[in-house]
């Protein structure tokens, strides 16, 4: 500094500034709590509440389940309904049902025949794919219980093959007869099921027959390993069997180009033609 220059001082003033001090509904909100740690594992299903309905029933098995080689039969209801007159002590319906014959054996049923036992008064009214065995006309009436009544193949359709010679061709093991008829006094919810089936041929032996539910009968038919057969010559023929009229062919002469035959026709019936 030179001798005799006036010293010059510079004041500055710094000032701070504080916030004001907050007022009472501003004051700091203590810190949250940390999130709890998050579980990544999948909760469990909510419990449900046990079932007390019965389960449903099984399944019927299929005629080859139920009868893997014998004849298997079945008669099924398939329908039915109320029809004139109203009687309250005995009232017709209309029923509907198919009778089924199965063959599940090595060999050829030959001349199928089976029989079904009626109870409830039935009057059978038509048939599609059978006849009844004994001839008898439509309607006829077949429900006293106790009697059976056979069925046997219509024309070009009484033998059975098995599955062995048809490669499992189902159409040529298995006849289906359709019946309709008139049934007393079993009215819906009931149904007209008969008292036994069975199959009619020699040399079979069937047990008695069981309920699928309600609207189906079935049973297996194996062969009688005490039945002797009268069958000689295994010309596929059956032995001869009683009726109401027999015909008997006979070839006597041939030729080179033709031959001579006779024809015999009795009449068996007690009471005469018909």
């Amino acid at each position: 500094m030179v001798a005799g220059q006036a010293r010059h001082h510079t004041l500055v003033n710094i000032q701070t500034f504080f916030p004001p001090p907050p007022r009472p509904n501003e004051l700091p909100l203590p810190p949250s709590p940390p999130p709890p740690p998050t579980d990544r594992r999948r909760p469990p299903p909510p419990l449900l509440p046990q079932s007390t309905s019965p389960s449903a029933p099984a399944p019927s098995p299929s005629p080859s389940e139920a009868c893997p080689s014998g004849i298997f039969l079945s008669y099924a209801y398939t329908g039915g309904s109320q029809i004139p007159p109203l009687n309250a002590s005995h009232q017709p319906y209309r029923f509907q049902s198919q009778l089924t014959v199965l063959n599940n054996g090595p060999d050829t049923l030959l001349s199928w025949k089976a029989f079904v036992v009626f109870q409830h008064d039935e009057l059978l009214v038509s048939l599609s794919n059978g006849i009844l065995a004994d001839g008898s006309s439509l309607p006829a009436s077949v429900g006293d219980g106790t009697n059976a009544t056979f069925f046997v193949g219509s024309l070009g359709g009484s033998d059975l093959k098995s599955g062995i010679l048809t490669a499992g061709d189902v159409t040529q093991m298995e006849a289906v007869v359709k019946i309709v008829g008139t049934q007393f006094g079993v009215g819906s919810p009931a149904i007209p099921m008969p008292k036994n089936i069975g199959l009619g041929n020699d040399g079979w032996a069937c047990p008695q027959a069981s309920l699928q539910g309600t609207t189906e009968m079935r049973v297996c038919c194996t062969r009688d390993p005490n039945f002797k057969s009268n069958l000689t010559v295994g010309d596929g023929f059956l032995p001869r069997q009683s009726g109401d009229l027999t015909i008997m062919y006979d070839v006597i002469q041939t030729y080179d180009t033709n031959y001579w035959a006779q024809v015999m026709i009795t009449n068996d019936n007690p009471i005469g033609p018909s």
